[in-house]
């Protein structure tokens, strides 16, 4: 009896802990996304005070019709997990119809999936994410145009997502890594080992790929 009373104290012990565990980690799954809105609405307001400075009222114009429908996802979807890939991809259109008003000319944006009209989730603003961060670290021109290219495969129980750019004179921006690291800590909380975030750098081109 008493070996019985002890390995039941022992399982309460072992659930109470998990218990904290699962709390602990969905409280810094809210910070994480508390962190996510104010950067993402931060750049997107850059992009409209750059096309103000241009005197660009209609794209300013435009521009805003582009943010309202951004930020609709943001508000539906930053305290999400999971939201439907086909969702991220739309939100990630409008994000590129932005940035290109901005930068007209000096990108080339690329979409290959194979993955289309399958109900795949995936943490909000993952694929976002991967764009902007080609937008913060790279200086863009027109005459050297940096191409985008974001390709979505399968492969048996993983989906992979990937976006390279090619290289253009890099930005120091204060907050490079802040974006990525927190993308990383999202995807390890979501789904520990099993997803990744992997970097891939050569001398003419960039790839960020989650898994």
């Amino acid at each position: 009896r008493r070996v019985n009373q002890a390995r039941i104290a022992l399982l309460q012990t072992q659930r109470e802990a998990a218990q904290l565990s699962a709390q602990h980690a969905q409280m810094e799954l809210q910070g994480l996304h508390a962190q996510l809105s104010p950067h993402f609405l931060f750049n997107a307001l850059n992009s409209i005070v750059s096309l103000a400075r241009q005197n660009a009222m209609q794209n300013v114009v435009t521009t805003l019709t582009h943010l309202a429908d951004l930020l609709r996802y943001a508000l539906a979807n930053s305290a999400k997990n999971l939201v439907p890939l086909a969702d991220e991809l739309e939100f990630t259109q409008h994000y590129i119809a932005l940035q290109t008003l901005r930068f007209a000319g000096k990108f080339n944006y690329t979409l290959q999936d194979d993955v289309q009209h399958q109900l795949i989730l995936c943490p909000p603003f993952c694929l976002q994410t991967l764009i902007e961060n080609v937008f913060t670290h790279n200086e863009l021109t027109r005459d050297c145009p940096v191409n985008i290219s974001v390709v979505i495969t399968k492969e048996a129980d993983k989906i992979h997502i990937q976006v390279t750019n090619s290289l253009a004179t890099t930005i120091d921006s204060a907050g490079t890594g802040l974006a990525l690291a927190n993308m990383r800590s999202r995807l390890f909380i979501l789904f520990g080992t099993d997803a990744q975030l992997q970097i891939r750098q050569s001398a003419c081109e960039y790839t960020a790929q989650i898994s």
